[in-house]
């Protein structure tokens, strides 16, 4: 594998997309983004256009980074392969400033007035849930890219056209839970103040609790916090044997882990962190993450073929390592294309009805849609390596790209089949 690139900001713009537009417009955060096709000339007609909706700007922005990438590559891969329906595959961008609101208002500027056939991606449960209701009403397929809410998926509210790429809240922390439960017996949770965070420490705890544990204490930070000290002094005070963070994402969950290790926590009790990424490990850095128990749904050590073919390609385009979230947005502009070439037309019902069939592979392993739309997969739990398994006694500068980035060692594997709610926990029988 060749030596990591360095990405400055000039080359993040030029990796963003091949070709991409980037323009400022009327409202802070407000980025406009077009990705122009490069296909091969036997492709005709006007581009098919999609959005991809994320949150740019915020605590989560470097995961959309992630998400950005992902999609982008799925576009750039599309368009090598002939396009879709013999035409360029065109994506537009926005950013939802992690605001509900925000979110509708430029997904409507992408359906009235870019003309995009669906829409993908975003972070933050009530994004999803707004922008559900809203492609609800329109008929038009969208692709939930970040962990979704039961309430969410539920019969009586879930569009029949919104498909959720990852794991559920439930998935995560209902398993998560009963994980903890072998660990340790007497847990302490911490949790995102917003829905959720509210849902993963709600499933998280009745897990837990049916399984033996007990939960000694709790504490709700708000989204964006960056001083975790308070809630970290609680914990220790009520001497627990496990620490769960239940959500906690981005620039949140890097400052509680490095906030953890300034407190040696791991040295003291087990540590879970439900919500992990590559990308916020390393931001929190080695020592932040030694020893720390997490849930991931993709890490691109997994020995698998489609795992090793993506982080190639992703490699070769963005100098860097794929994370959780790139896949999601990757996954599932792969799968819609592919899905809109097989019903021969980019109408809605249409590519459902081939969607709904559909058994795919783009970068982890076979995945498909059950009756919610959720996307069924293989779930792992992972434990963070102490620093010096990582770097074997050298320098950091001194440690491969391949190695450096190597910081989890796989504890277990699980099935979305047996961690997911069930048919009719969720309204359908």
């Amino acid at each position: 594998m060749s030596e990591e690139k360095k990405v400055s900001r000039r080359k993040w713009i030029k990796y963003a997309g091949a070709g991409v537009v980037l323009a400022a417009a009327a409202g802070a955060g407000y980025y406009v983004t077009q990705q122009r096709p490069t296909v091969p000339t036997s492709t005709k007609g006007p581009p098919v256009k999609i959005g991809v909706m994320m949150g740019l700007t915020g605590p989560y922005s470097g995961n959309c980074k992630k998400m950005l990438d992902g999609a982008n590559l799925a576009t750039k891969q599309v368009n090598e392969a002939g396009g879709v329906l013999d035409r360029p595959l065109e994506s537009y961008v926005r950013d939802d400033e992690l605001n509900p609101g925000v979110a509708v208002r430029r997904a409507t500027e992408l359906i009235e007035t870019v003309k995009i056939e669906a829409l993908f991606g975003t972070l933050g449960t009530h994004i999803v849930h707004a922008l559900n209701d809203y492609m609800k009403k329109i008929g038009k397929m969208y692709f939930a890219c970040c962990i979704p809410v039961v309430l969410t998926k539920k019969k009586d509210t879930r569009s029949p056209y919104t498909y959720f790429m990852l794991p559920s809240s439930a998935a995560i922390s209902r398993s998560g839970g009963e994980y903890c439960s072998t660990l340790a017996k007497k847990w302490y949770l911490m949790y995102p103040d917003y829905s959720g965070g509210v849902e993963f420490f709600s499933y998280f705890k009745e897990r837990l609790e049916e399984k033996g544990g007990e939960v000694i204490g709790t504490d709700a930070a708000p989204l964006g916090a960056t001083d975790f000290s308070p809630f970290i002094t609680r914990a220790l005070a009520a001497k627990p044997e496990g620490l769960a963070w239940c959500g906690q994402l981005g620039t949140d969950l890097q400052n509680a882990l490095k906030q953890s290790q300034g407190f040696k926590v791991t040295e003291k009790m087990y540590v879970f962190s439900g919500n992990n990424t590559l990308t916020d490990s390393m931001a929190a850095g080695l020592d932040a993450i030694k020893n720390v128990y997490t849930f991931m749904d993709f890490y691109w050590k997994l020995p698998r073929e489609p795992t090793e073919k993506y982080v190639q390609a992703y490699l070769a385009e963005y100098g860097e390592y794929p994370d959780t979230y790139s896949i999601g947005t990757y996954t599932a502009i792969r799968a819609w294309a592919d899905a809109v070439n097989k019903a021969g037309t980019t109408d809605t019902e249409a590519v459902k009805k081939v969607i709904d069939q559909m058994t795919f592979d783009w970068c982890k392993g076979p995945q498909y849609f059950r009756w919610d739309g959720q996307c069924m997969q293989d779930l792992f739990f992972v434990k963070g390596k102490t620093p010096e398994a990582v770097l074997k006694g050298r320098k950091t500068e001194e440690v491969p790209a391949e190695e450096r980035f190597d910081i989890f060692e796989f504890i277990k594997e699980i099935k979305s089949e047996v961690a997911e709610p069930t048919a009719k926990e969720e309204g359908y029988e």
